[in-house]
């Protein structure tokens, strides 16, 4: 059986894998908008169906394709969060402050971002006290897509590492979750049942240890 920690994870890889690309994903078509929805599914692998509907939100891009914001909402529909991204120049955002649903700064996050834009590394400050909460460190490929997340505690030292492998469009195909020392906490094997016309996944669904785990759907607008 799955454990409720594991299930957080694999409720997290989602945001991870979206959040930290600056651009949009495809490069003959701009992405101006991306809702995404993920669900709990029941069933076994021989018949499985979606659930109950654990996450929502809505991702804004600028006419370059370039992330600037992400808004959340609870099961339901209602406001419950977002982040913003800060940005100085053409080079990519320098940060992002997150807020709850009344406009309350809760955390901010400072950037470092490589020659194409690129978000390679993230700190993330609670907005109480300044306190340092997390570094978070991101590996692509050629392309743009995200490869490899290492999650670092407030010492600097790596407390989780988040691999993605891709298929030939750029879709993740697998997340695996492991701690520093390479001991897998978590793998989610996803199959892809619909594409839009750019060749983006717009329904797939999540299996791990062979039993189906998650749904997830999105709408993907473009400039």
């Amino acid at each position: 059986m799955i454990g409720l920690n594991q299930k957080l994870l694999a409720f997290l890889l989602v945001f991870i894998s979206l959040f930290f690309a600056c651009t949009s994903s495809n490069e003959s078509k701009v992405i101006s908008q991306i809702s995404l929805e993920r669900w709990a599914v029941s069933g076994d692998k021989n018949e499985y169906s979606k659930d109950s509907i654990l996450y929502l939100e809505t991702q804004n891009f600028n006419e370059d394709g370039i992330l600037e914001s992400k808004i959340f909402y609870t099961p339901d529909k209602q406001l419950k969060s977002k982040e913003i991204r800060i940005f100085k120049d053409a080079l990519g955002p320098i940060g992002s402050q997150y807020k709850d649903h009344l406009d309350t700064l809760l955390s901010y996050y400072t950037f470092s971002c490589n020659n194409e834009g690129m978000v390679t590394e993230s700190k993330a400050f609670d907005a109480s006290n300044n306190e340092l909460l997390r570094i978070e460190s991101f590996s692509y490929n050629e392309e743009g897509k995200l490869l490899k997340k290492v999650t670092k505690n407030s010492l600097a030292e790596a407390v989780r590492i988040d691999q993605y492998t891709l298929d030939k469009n750029g879709n993740e195909q697998q997340v695996q979750v492991m701690q520093p020392n390479g001991t897998e906490i978590l793998t989610e094997i996803f199959q892809i049942t619909k594409y839009d016309d750019a060749q983006n996944w717009v329904e797939k669904w999540g299996f791990v240890n062979d039993k189906p785990f998650s749904y997830l759907a999105r709408k993907i607008e473009y400039h």
